[in-house]
């Protein structure tokens, strides 16, 4: 049984999640309205908005977060809505140079990205102008799948075996549906030829 967040990691989860954003989306309605020139925000996001049980999510499903961490992140795309020029990207991310643990989830799948991709799709968003929520993600793997890659003697484990240490709810199926990244990284390309 999963047991509840410590109430001063949720009131932080708070405070830097969606109070965090509302204050610099203040700053930038305040410049836009000083400067009178929209401003290009990218907000990052998390596939942890979605409810993490079927997976394939896309950007128009139902977002019903499925622990605290989820929750504070769509607060913050809420915040973000006051402008009008925003991406907000819905991703998971890591770092293939420091997998630190030694064993990854054959049965929780997702659709996570190297970093340096992620730093990829934020530069072509940042000039893209595509306004809305988008998935940024590789295709659908298992946890194991996705760092084995980086990691090839990283050992399997059960989802259940890693939710026993962890004092907040994973996801059994966060993979998104990314076809509107995948077209907008493809005109990108096609753009540069």
């Amino acid at each position: 049984r999963v047991q509840p967040l410590q109430p001063q990691a949720v009131a932080k989860a708070i405070e830097t999640n969606i109070i965090g954003a509302g204050n610099i989306v203040n700053e930038v309605v305040r410049k836009e309205n000083n400067s009178k020139k929209k401003i290009r925000f990218i907000q990052i996001s998390t596939d942890g908005v979605y409810p993490g049980i079927k997976g394939n999510y896309s950007e128009s499903d139902e977002t019903i977060p499925y622990n605290t961490y989820g929750w504070t992140k769509l607060g913050a795309e809420c915040t973000v809505h006051a402008l009008s020029n925003f991406c907000i990207i819905r991703t998971s991310f890591f770092d293939p140079k420091k997998i630190e643990f030694d064993v990854a989830a054959i049965d929780s799948y997702s659709s996570k990205i190297p970093v340096d991709y992620f730093v990829k799709a934020i530069s072509i968003l940042s000039n893209h102008n595509f306004v809305g929520a988008i998935n940024v993600g590789r295709e659908r793997r298992s946890d194991y799948e996705h760092y084995k890659e980086f990691k090839p003697e990283i050992g399997k484990c059960k989802l259940e075996d890693i939710q026993k240490r962890i004092p907040f709810k994973l996801y059994k199926d966060a993979s998104m549906d990314c076809r509107l990244w995948k077209k907008i990284k493809e005109e990108n390309e096609t753009k540069k030829k």
